[in-house]
C-alpha cells in the first residue's frame, strides 16, 4: 500500500526543518512524501533538495512550471498530481505527533471499503516557539468534532487540512478522476471552494464515511503568517463584534459572504458523481435559498440539519 504526504511549501525556510524531522520521526515510515513550492523567494528550496538527497526514498519535489497558486491551489495540484492508496495533507510549519500517521491509518482502517472515506484529528495549537497554548485546536475554535455531517462540514468545517488522512477513493472522486469531464468539473470545483481541505472532507461526507480521531495529534504553529488560524472568541466578544459591524455598515455583508462561501461549496458538491437523490436534493436546496422567504429558509436549513455546535439559531436567521 503506497501511503503519500502532500507538502505544499512557500517561504518555508524557517520551520520546514522541523515539519521534515517529524515526519523522519513517525512511527509509521512506509511514506513518500511529494513536495511541490509555490514560487519561494527564501531558501525553503535548498532545505528541500537537502533532505530529497539525504532521504531519496521519502522525499520527492514535483518540479513542473507551476508557481503561486495560493495554498488552495497549491494542495490541489498535489493532489491532481500524485497517485497512492492513502493521503495526508501536510503543512510546512507544523510538528506532527509521532504515531499521527499511525493511528490515522488505523482510523481510517476502522472505516472499511465504504468508497470515498476521510478521518481527521484534533490538534494542540501553539505560539511560534511550539510552546502550548491551547489543547484543542477545534474546542478553541468553539466547535465540536462529531459534528461532521455533509450539512455541518458546509456550515462550520471542524477539520484542519493537516490532520486529514483519506483514501484513494476519496481522492479519485473529488478530482473526478473518472468522469468524462474530469479536467472542467475539477477547475469548476476549486474555483468554487475556499480551502482543498473541506473539499475533500465534504467529498468523503458527500459520497461515503468520514470519522474522527477526538484527540491532537499534531502541534499547530502560531506565528502571525497563517494561512489559517486559531483565534478564540467569547460570545460577549463575538456580540461585541457584530454590533460593531452593524454599526459600520458591513455586517450584512459579512454574513452574505459567509453563506456565499456556503452555497459555492454545496454548489461544488453538486459537481460529484453518485451523488444519492436525498443528498442531491437538499444541496440543491440549499444553493438556491436566497430566493426563498426567510421562514421558509430557517424552516428548510432546521429541517435539513445545517447546524453548528452553538448558535444554530444565529446561522438560520442570517440566511
Amino acid at each position: 500500500m503506497k501511503t503519500a504526504i502532500l507538502l505544499a511549501t512557500y517561504n518555508s525556510e524557517k520551520y520546514i526543518g522541523e515539519m521534515i524531522s517529524s515526519l523522519l520521526n513517525q512511527t509509521f515510515t512506509d511514506f513518500v512524501c511529494y513536495i511541490h513550492d509555490d514560487g519561494s523567494g527564501d531558501g525553503t528550496l535548498k532545505v528541500l533538495e537537502g533532505y530529497a538527497a539525504s532521504h531519496p526514498d521519502k522525499f520527492y519535489i514535483l518540479r513542473d512550471e507551476t508557481s503561486h497558486l495560493g495554498a488552495k491551489g497549491n494542495f490541489l495540484h498535489l493532489l491532481k498530481s500524485v497517485e497512492a492508496d492513502t493521503y495526508f495533507f501536510a503543512d510546512a510549519d507544523d510538528v506532527w505527533m509521532k504515531d499521527k500517521m499511525e493511528k490515522s491509518l488505523d482510523a481510517l482502517g476502522r472505516l472499511g471499503d465504504a468508497g470515498p472515506c476521510a478521518v481527521f484529528s484534533d490538534m494542540k495549537v501553539t505560539d511560534e516557539n511550539l510552546n502550548v497554548t491551547h489543547g484543542s485546536f477545534i474546542r478553541a475554535l468553539d466547535r465540536d468534532p462529531s459534528y461532521h455531517s455533509f450539512q455541518e462540514i458546509i456550515m462550520d468545517n471542524p477539520a484542519a487540512g493537516c490532520t486529514l488522512c483519506f483514501n484513494r477513493a476519496c481522492r479519485d472522486a473529488a478530482i473526478f478522476a473518472t468522469d468524462e469531464k474530469a479536467d472542467e468539473k475539477f477547475a469548476q470545483a476549486s474555483s468554487l471552494v475556499e480551502m482543498h481541505d473541506v473539499w475533500v472532507l465534504l467529498t468523503a461526507a458527500l459520497l461515503g464515511r468520514v470519522d474522527v480521531m477526538d484527540e491532537p495529534l499534531v502541534y499547530y504553529r502560531q506565528h502571525g503568517d497563517n494561512e489559517m488560524g486559531a483565534k478564540t472568541e467569547s460570545v460577549a466578544k463575538k456580540a461585541g463584534r457584530n454590533m460593531s459591524g452593524a454599526v459600520a455598515g458591513d455586517l450584512a455583508s459579512k454574513k452574505k459572504d459567509y453563506y456565499d462561501n456556503a452555497k459555492n461549496l454545496a454548489r461544488a458538491g453538486l459537481l460529484l458523481s453518485d451523488l444519492s437523490e436525498d443528498k442531491r436534493r437538499i444541496l440543491e436546496g440549499f444553493a438556491s435559498l436566497s430566493g426563498k422567504n426567510k421562514l421558509y429558509r430557517i424552516s428548510f436549513l432546521k429541517n435539513n440539519g445545517f447546524r453548528r455546535k452553538k448558535r444554530s439559531l444565529w446561522i438560520w436567521l442570517w440566511a
